[in-house]
């Protein structure tokens, strides 16, 4: 990536409110961009696709929203219930609940591998956006969406420099290769600590 978009992705995450629940830190959000990047990188997962999720969840290290074993953890709020994608995330990540909860470099990982899935399997990144949030399509998953991308179109407005440096509207990537073998085999290098 270029030294003027990563500028910039920090300069953008240290301006914006980043969670209902309090700020972070900027120790922690320092740990959020590089992960962001990296995670950008490794799963094919444009940055400002990456941001808009983050920003529609705005969670933070440590967050439990929900009751039980259908609570949304962490940064990305991922979904840990054992009919979601915790059974996914532990087996190709490595990574538990704990560690979704309270890393941010995890849940972001989490969420750009999720995301990278469902780009995979439906082939957009408004479809892939929609079941990250739910796989039922109707108005709450339809919402999420549209207000996903309407945070991405304010996101690219406001910072045009991520345009010229290469990201497009029409945010389009490759597939990401063998899911199966190679993004499980990157991503256990990672310290989630």
């Amino acid at each position: 990536m270029h030294i003027m978009s990563r500028r910039l992705l920090c300069l953008v995450l240290m301006l914006s409110s980043f969670s209902f629940g309090r700020d972070l830190t900027p120790n922690e959000e320092s740990v959020l961009i590089r992960s962001i990047i990296k995670a950008s990188e490794l799963y094919r997962v444009p940055i400002p696709i990456l941001y808009a999720v983050k920003e529609q969840e705005g969670g933070w290290p440590g967050a439990v929203i929900g009751v039980g074993d259908s609570a949304d953890v962490g940064v990305f709020q991922i979904n840990t219930h054992d009919d979601n994608w915790m059974p996914v995330l532990k087996k190709k990540l490595n990574v538990s609940r704990a560690e979704l909860q309270e890393s941010i470099a995890a849940s972001t990982f989490g969420a750009a591998y999720i995301l990278s899935v469902e780009y995979q399997r439906t082939g957009t990144w408004y479809e892939a956006v929609g079941n990250y949030h739910r796989h039922a399509k109707d108005s709450y998953r339809k919402s999420y969406q549209d207000s996903v991308f309407g945070k991405l179109k304010q996101f690219l407005i406001e910072n045009p420099e991520f345009l010229k440096a290469g990201f497009k509207t029409k945010v389009e990537v490759s597939p990401v290769p063998s899911i199966r073998d190679s993004l499980a085999y990157k991503t256990a290098a990672v310290n989630f600590k």
